[in-house]
């Protein structure tokens, strides 16, 4: 093979490697054991903080983990850190990887979180959490569990894409958002102000 030839299949390749859509900058680090998802702040916040919204915050956010995931600050306590934007993240809840296989390649979490408010009617359960790989674009957590919408009986979530991982860390984190799936789960079905591409916090790997 000639050199001229040579040369344009490697000029070709380079090309095409840098069109290609996505290069799923955010997939979990191999020899990761643990994921902290930092939950959207003024969510924690009218779920358990009754000084958040007009006494309503008495719910709880439970970790449903099997390694004893841990939240920082404690979820109902007054958060220190919130500056006064909705998207900030000051709620932290750490999850073990229970594994990290498949094609495309997705990390299981060990456990869940269940979010509860009866006052306001919230009982959401995400269960099952897994961070499934997108070489073309952002990764997706993917769930199952279930959520009490305003009207009708309990809905069943099944391998839900609820939110999107970006591809590009700021901070160290990659910023969640929710999907029109997620935003439903959120929305109690259809009342409420969430949309698609809401920010809900972020996702650290270590």
């Amino acid at each position: 093979m000639s050199i001229r030839k040579t040369t344009a299949i490697a000029v070709t390749a380079i090309v095409a490697s840098l069109l290609t859509p996505g290069s799923a900058q955010a997939a979990v680090p191999t020899g990761t054991t643990e994921v902290t998802w930092n939950v959207r702040t003024s969510w924690v916040n009218y779920v358990t903080n009754p000084a958040w919204y007009l006494g309503f915050g008495q719910g709880t956010v439970t970790t449903t983990a099997s390694n004893g995931g841990t939240s920082s600050p404690a979820p109902g306590s007054a958060t220190t850190t919130w500056g006064g934007t909705y998207d900030e993240s000051a709620y932290s809840y750490d999850f073990g990887v229970a594994s990290d296989t498949g094609s495309p390649r997705t990390t299981t979490l060990q456990g869940g979180l269940d979010f509860d408010l009866s006052a306001h009617s919230i009982d959401i359960s995400l269960t099952n959490l897994r961070i499934v790989d997108n070489p073309s674009g952002d990764e997706k957590l993917r769930v199952n569990g279930s959520y009490d919408p305003l009207s009708g009986g309990p809905v069943t979530l099944t391998n839900v894409d609820a939110f999107t991982i970006a591809e590009t860390a700021s901070g160290g984190v990659y910023a969640v958002t929710l999907t029109a799936a997620g935003a439903a789960i959120f929305n109690g079905g259809s009342n409420g102000s969430y949309a698609a591409g809401d920010q809900f916090g972020s996702v650290g790997f270590s």
